[in-house]
């Protein structure tokens, strides 16, 4: 469990470990998490700004690599019901009056998850030269692609 004191309005930040929010420390290391609170009305504004190291499988080579990855999230924390149109409440949270602590666990690890790249590229997978062609190459060209061909030469012409 990942816990921040909502009563410390400082900037600081935390080292935790990938076990601390249920991810398999294999697949993440050296996470910082960096926290900042903001008093607003009725409510705090949390910043989680999040980078870490993760074990990736490049998309290129299938070989697995360690890159580093970042995310950044505000969550507004309300004391009370807003006074607002709900639909105007971008992210949010209803805490109780007394709360004095926030368990960020799933945040983070949502935080984590979502950082993750699309496109795992590993840093040097644009030099290896990777096979393209597979099976034996055909010597006779197929009739019923002739008609397509013909539209490809007339067009780069």
């Amino acid at each position: 469990m990942v816990k921040i004191d909502l009563s410390a309005f400082q900037e600081h930040s935390l080292e935790i470990k990938a076990s601390d929010v249920g991810i398999s420390n294999e697949r993440f290391s050296d996470i910082t998490v960096n926290v900042k609170l903001k008093n607003v009305t009725d409510a705090i504004l949390l910043t989680l700004e999040i980078s870490a190291n993760a074990r990736m499988e490049c998309d290129r080579t299938l070989k697995e690599f360690v890159g580093p990855v970042s995310n950044h999230y505000e969550l507004l924390l309300h004391y009370k019901p807003p006074e607002f149109n709900e639909d105007e409440l971008l992210e949010g949270l209803i805490l109780d009056p007394k709360q004095k602590i926030f368990d960020a666990t799933e945040v983070i690890y949502d935080l984590l998850m979502l950082s993750i790249p699309i496109r795992k590229i590993a840093p040097n997978a644009n030099d290896e030269n990777i096979q393209t062609v597979f099976g034996a190459p055909s010597q006779e060209p197929d009739d019923r692609w002739s008609p397509l061909l013909d539209m490809r030469k007339e067009f780069l012409k």
